[in-house]
């Protein structure tokens, strides 16, 4: 059920030159309950001396969202709710944007109105190994999914059988781009059912990453570095509208089934 929710933030982390992770906590009520992959909506106040955004009466706040980037619950299910006193949102900053200047101003003393959890970009309930296809910021819900299913399972060895399969395939630009990789790595450590690979796209080589991280990149696209399994997989796409119509054609075009593709666009 959709909610209003009373925040403030707690901290604000710059990633890259246009990243940051924003992390608010609740007032009121002061639990959160939601499933991984889930989005809220953010408010943003507009000044009653300035002219209304098109489409809004003078005044009327201004909605954006966003999905929650963030850890459902220590003790919630694979897929299942989770409820926390927080929760971080992923946003690449747009200049002259009106919630990305907003957000850069923000102090723990603002009060910040969402609305939510809302949205279907959740784990199927099956057995099927799991195939997160996705590009710059949509890392976000796929980012609570994965750290959800894996920090709530049992550690995995090479030489036990998970039931599940997690694999990442994340486009970004450049190296500069990237962020989230010790993260990454840890859970790629702690279980072997999760494997991931950050697709650059605009680089021509990899020799300006460390020699020991190499082996976690690729040139080119996501759709260049993925072997498709068409038996018991599915495939998550998380992107702007254009890539994901690019992945969803590409997907179909190599014999995947429809219901085997869920997307998000943002």
């Amino acid at each position: 059920m959709v909610q209003t929710y009373k925040s403030h933030l707690l901290s604000k982390q710059q990633l890259t030159h246009n990243v940051y992770l924003f992390r608010f906590g609740l007032d009121e009520p002061n639990e959160l309950i939601f499933t991984p992959g889930q989005y809220m909506i953010l408010f943003v106040p507009q000044s009653e001396d300035e002219p209304a955004s098109p489409g809004l009466q003078r005044g009327e706040p201004i909605c954006r969202l966003y999905s929650i980037a963030s850890l459902a619950s220590p003790n919630s299910a694979l897929a299942g709710e989770g409820g926390t006193n927080s929760f971080e949102l992923l946003i690449e900053i747009i200049p002259n944007g009106l919630a990305s200047e907003f957000l850069l101003k923000l102090d723990s003393a603002t009060e910040v109105t969402f609305q939510g959890p809302a949205g279907q970009f959740t784990l199927a309930q099956n057995n099927k190994d799991k195939v997160f296809m996705v590009t710059g910021t949509g890392i976000a819900p796929v980012r609570s999914i994965l750290l959800t299913a894996l920090t709530n399972s049992q550690p995995t060895t090479h030489n036990s059988s998970p039931i599940t399969n997690y694999q990442l395939l994340w486009g970004l630009p450049t190296f500069k781009d990237v962020y989230f990789l010790e993260e990454f790595k840890q859970l790629a450590a702690v279980h072997s059912n999760f494997t991931f690979t950050i697709c650059l796209s605009r680089e021509t080589k990899l020799s300006s990453i460390p020699e020991e991280d190499r082996q976690f990149f690729k040139l080119g696209h996501v759709n260049d570095n993925i072997q498709l399994d068409l038996t018991n997989t599915d495939y998550y796409l998380c992107g702007s509208p254009k890539v994901i119509e690019s992945l969803k054609s590409y997907l179909a075009a190599n014999n995947v089934e429809p219901n085997s593709i869920i997307f998000e666009k943002f």
